[in-house]
């Protein structure tokens, strides 16, 4: 006996109900999207400006303290040298100059000069009291008078145009000093015109004859305001 095919599934009848359909997003809340959106993209963006402000900051800070450093160490440097060149000059000024650096100086009255020590101290004003030490000699040699020698002294005398010449004050003399540093020493040869002229002078020892040639050492000690 044979079996009969069976029939196939009748298809299910299509659904004719409508389907639901999404709902469309209200005006309102897309645009609130749409500004949280815009406002996390903003602050993103904040936060990036920011840190790049910072770096920016950070690198110009760092510019400027290492120029500072820069600027320390070679205000230290300079320091350094002005220290040595005043200790060095101050050395010179104190110390008496080599033979070789001894240079004589003729000024137009005729006085000649040669600095032996520069000295570190004020140069004479009008008015300054000075004490001076001094030798004076003839151009052969012949010491007339020192301060250095017993029963002598210093010369000390207030400075100005309208001093009264001694026997040992002379114009050559004022000249010389004029332009000394306290502390200098210096070696003037003065002109007779500058000294005791066409008059010889006496001393108990030695006689200096008219218009002789005179030889100045000279120390320049003290240099101080007069009181008033």
């Amino acid at each position: 006996m044979t079996e009969e095919p069976s029939a196939p599934p009748s298809p299910e009848p299509e659904s004719t109900e409508p389907t639901e359909q999404a709902e469309p997003v209200a005006p309102a809340e897309s645009e609130k999207f749409a500004a949280l959106r815009s406002k996390l993209l903003n602050s993103s963006n904040d936060t990036g400006t920011v840190a790049e402000a910072l770096g920016r900051r950070n690198f110009l800070f760092a510019l400027v303290w290492i120029a500072l450093i820069a600027l320390a160490f070679t205000f230290e440097q300079l320091k350094t040298r002005w220290e040595y060149f005043t200790v060095e000059r101050k050395n010179q000024q104190t110390q008496e100059l080599a033979a070789d650096e001894r240079k004589e100086v003729t000024t137009e009255s005729g006085l000649k000069y040669t600095e032996i020590k520069l000295g570190a101290g004020p140069i004479p004003q009008r008015g300054d009291l000075l004490l001076l030490e001094y030798t004076l000699s003839l151009l052969d040699g012949t010491q007339v008078v020192s301060s250095r020698d017993r029963n002598q002294k210093a010369l000390g005398f207030t400075f100005g145009n309208d001093i009264e010449l001694s026997k040992f004050i002379l114009p050559g003399l004022l000249e010389g000093i004029s332009t000394m540093h306290k502390g200098g020493k210096r070696r003037l040869i003065i002109p007779p015109e500058l000294g005791f002229g066409d008059q010889p002078f006496f001393l108990p020892e030695v006689t200096v004859a008219e218009n002789s040639t005179l030889v100045y050492d000279v120390e320049l000690v003290k240099v101080s305001i007069a009181p008033s």
